[in-house]
């Protein structure tokens, strides 16, 4: 009897969502697809802070990029994309509250992304083993990510570190002058 391969939980967050719904962005549909093509049999969760935003966004008539981003993202969710929406009902949100406010107050993310950390905590609760993301603005994580691929993906690398440069990232320009110098 074959072994049974056991799926990974994955979660998104709503930016991936609504770059994948935006058909020009390459790089979300390039991890997505590496992610399919790499885990034994992803299944992959939208958090309930997701859901929210995206049923905000298709109702907010201030921004009709987004508006129309978010309701193609609704309606491919299922079918097209085969992600799995999840509610916590079960656990409560309480619980998701308390871990979210544990994660700003100590600084894993600023006071200000609210949002951010409930749908890491959803992530956390769900048991997921990577939260997919295409949030911009963490340039620590570009250089970080960037400075960790350096001797075996060097291409890859320097587009983080790139990418974390323009940003003002002081370690990620030293990395690039270092590259440049080689």
């Amino acid at each position: 009897m074959a072994a049974a391969t056991k799926s990974t939980l994955l979660a998104v967050d709503t930016n991936f969502l609504l770059d994948l719904a935006a058909a020009d962005t390459a790089v979300s549909w390039e991890a997505l697809e590496t992610i399919r093509r790499r885990l034994p049999g992803p299944i992959i969760l939208v958090p309930p802070t997701v859901i929210d935003e995206l049923v905000v966004a298709h109702g907010d008539p201030t921004d009709s990029e987004e508006q129309r981003l978010a309701g193609i993202a609704l309606t491919n969710l299922r079918v097209k994309w085969r992600f799995q929406p999840v509610d916590l009902v079960p656990v409560g949100h309480g619980i998701v509250e308390l871990i979210a406010k544990k994660i700003r107050e100590r600084g894993y993310l600023p006071p200000e992304e609210m949002n951010d950390s409930l749908i890491l905590a959803e992530a956390s609760l769900l048991n997921c083993a990577l939260l997919i993301s295409a949030d911009k603005g963490y340039p620590e994580a570009m250089e970080d990510l960037g400075l960790s691929l350096r001797s075996k993906r060097p291409e890859e690398a320097t587009k983080w570190l790139r990418r974390a440069a323009e940003e003002g990232q002081p370690g990620a320009m030293f990395a690039l002058g270092e590259v440049s110098y080689e």
